[in-house]
């Protein structure tokens, strides 16, 4: 997250608290008295409450960090593209995070897939040889992530009737 500082001869300060963060310049002004930036973290923003800083050979000034409700965008669970018929053999299921997918499961069997659309959906296959797919019911599918867990039901209907535009 960026702040803004703004204040007078903050070309020659320096951020002595927290360690490693550096004022950075906005464009490429020399003026002494142009306003810099800073970056912190999503956890030094809930953290920090004070920075130290120092311009050469005067005292430590304390400036305050604005407070900031940092709101963690929650992933989009998995939903089917489409309800899949009896005896579908593959199903497209969109959501965030399939990069980081693990497996995913149905009755404690693995369901093979495939990354499709750069990680934002993921073809499930052989859904009919797992029994996924037999009965027109809404069988419970498990995806396990590298840091969350997440399950979908699957609506498997006899039949879908589209209608064809003349």
């Amino acid at each position: 997250m960026l702040f803004l500082l703004s204040g007078t001869r903050l070309s020659d300060a320096t951020i002595l608290s927290p360690a490693g963060i550096a004022l950075q310049n906005i464009g490429a002004t020399t003026d002494i008295d142009s306003p810099r930036v800073l970056e912190l973290t999503t956890d030094q923003v809930k953290s920090v409450k004070q920075l130290v800083l120092q311009r050469r050979g005067e005292r430590l000034i304390l400036v305050s960090v604005p407070s900031v409700d940092v709101k963690e965008a929650k992933p989009v669970d998995p939903t089917a593209r489409e309800r899949p018929v009896v005896n579908a053999d593959e199903v497209i299921v969109d959501g965030d995070g399939f990069d980081e997918l693990t497996s995913v499961s149905f009755q404690s069997k693995s369901i093979p897939f495939e990354l499709i659309e750069k990680g934002k959906a993921i073809r499930l296959k052989n859904l009919k040889a797992l029994g996924v797919t037999g009965v027109p019911a809404s069988p419970s599918l498990n995806f396990v992530f590298k840091s969350r867990r997440a399950s979908m039901k699957l609506d498997v209907v006899s039949a879908k009737v589209e209608p064809i535009a003349r």
